[in-house]
């Protein structure tokens, strides 16, 4: 065909079974050119390795998906940013990149731990960017929110697709447009059934499993749902659990207790969303909506049922969640006693800080040996920020300010939080 290789661009690796040890020692050569075996190689935008494990591929692919899932990170932040379907389109941009040539790996990414692990970890990043979600969310919890399926899933669906299109073209039946859309959505109903009952083997104990026994039993629901209805911050953190809740803050280390702060029961997401006497007229109009059962289970069923329905529980989430975050603020802020600081004071407190960051990574300048500075002498300034001592506030002395050897300003003496300061001008 008067196609030429160029030998020291070529590789070249051994095919065996590990089972039995390490591959012969072996040797190539191309046009009188040696070429050395390696354990793996490149063919066709796939990572090939001796034992057809495709581990060596995933190795070096999930830094590329890591990559992109950081970028995701800046662009789907919690609140604001872009809709549901936008994040999912990026989502599915990862899955494209991830789930190149599928079909011939699939059967090992299912077989192989290392594989499906290094496979979730990406996908619970940018999961959790979809659901705008915590990222101390659990992979099987942002996953089902999301309703993106398991890489491996996906990839022995995909991997059931090309086979089926394969055994039609064989058979001679002519494969158009419709016929391969009947093929796809089959598959996707396959995949949803290998979901759910990935789903119900995971052990009560795993993290993740109150969102699974909620949206489970509705999973296909949820995943098809319409276009109006979409995921928000606050109806993410009750439906997930992380977020201002007393069981929650403690685990992380934020709150002494899990207990309530409006009742003696023990503060949980479920508690705040059915039990909690301070959010009884929210759950008034909420029941008025969608029912007197607010189990997770049933109000997740409601959801997906009517767009109405689930605005009235984003709704909800929405204002209880910014109620108990200002309380919980105005609290943390007592705690603080008369050291809290007033917006002037924490503006005062910026620029000490900035200046003291630039004055660190400036370099120093030498004085001469022998030479006298001039005394500097303090002058009169503006008044000093407000300190909050209780419940009456108590005027700070006035700001001194230190005259400099050349006659310009030098530094302020301000009092932060209880603290004396010197601030460059």
């Amino acid at each position: 065909m008067g196609l030429r290789v160029a030998p020291q661009k070529t590789e070249a690796i051994f095919f065996h079974d590990g089972r039995r040890g390490k591959p012969p020692v072996a040797h190539v050569r191309v046009d009188d050119t040696p070429v050395q075996l390696g354990t793996s190689m490149k063919y066709l935008g796939l990572r090939l390795d001796g034992r057809w494990s495709y581990r060596d591929h995933v190795d070096r692919l999930v830094p590329k998906l890591d990559g992109m899932a950081a970028a995701l990170t800046r662009l789907l932040p919690n609140l604001g940013g872009p809709g549901d379907r936008v994040r999912k389109l990026y989502a599915n941009t990862v899955n494209s990149v991830a789930l190149y040539g599928a079909p011939a790996w699939a059967d090992e990414a299912v077989a192989t731990r290392h594989i499906r692990d290094a496979f979730r970890r990406v996908q619970r990043r940018v999961a959790i960017r979809v659901v705008r979600g915590y990222r101390t969310v659990s992979h099987i919890a942002a996953s089902v929110l999301a309703g993106l399926p398991p890489m491996e899933l996906v990839a022995r669906a995909h991997k059931r697709m090309y086979e089926q299109i394969k055994e039609l073209r064989g058979l001679g039946v002519l494969v158009t447009k419709g016929t391969q859309g009947a093929v796809r959505l089959q598959a996707r109903r396959q995949l949803a059934e290998e979901w759910r009952e990935y789903l119900t083997s995971i052990p009560p104990t795993a993290s993740g499993t109150r969102v699974v026994g909620a949206v489970g039993p509705v999973l296909e629901e949820w995943m098809d749902r319409p276009r109006g209805i979409k995921m928000s911050f606050h109806l993410t953190r009750v439906l997930s659990g992380h977020g201002c809740f007393g069981e929650y803050l403690c685990k992380i280390g934020k709150e002494s207790t899990k207990h309530c702060h409006h009742c003696e029961e023990e503060d949980t997401a479920q508690h705040t969303l059915e039990h909690c006497p301070a959010w009884a007229d929210e759950r008034r109009v909420l029941t008025n909506t969608i029912g007197e059962d607010l189990s997770l289970p049933t109000v997740v069923r409601q959801m997906v049922g009517s767009e109405d329905n689930w605005k009235a529980v984003s709704s909800f989430c929405s204002n209880i969640m910014r109620q108990e975050e200002a309380e919980r603020e105005r609290e943390r802020r007592g705690r603080r006693g008369r050291h809290a600081l007033t917006p002037e004071s924490r503006r005062e407190r910026r620029s000490y800080l900035g200046a003291l960051a630039r004055k660190r990574s400036s370099p120093r300048r030498k004085t001469k040996v022998g030479s006298n500075p001039a005394p500097r002498r303090k002058t009169e300034g503006k008044p000093g920020p407000t300190i909050v001592k209780g419940d009456a506030p108590l005027e700070t002395p006035d700001i001194l300010r230190d005259r400099g050897r050349m006659g310009g300003e030098g530094y302020r003496r301000v009092k932060i939080g209880g603290s004396r300061r010197r601030i460059p001008p």
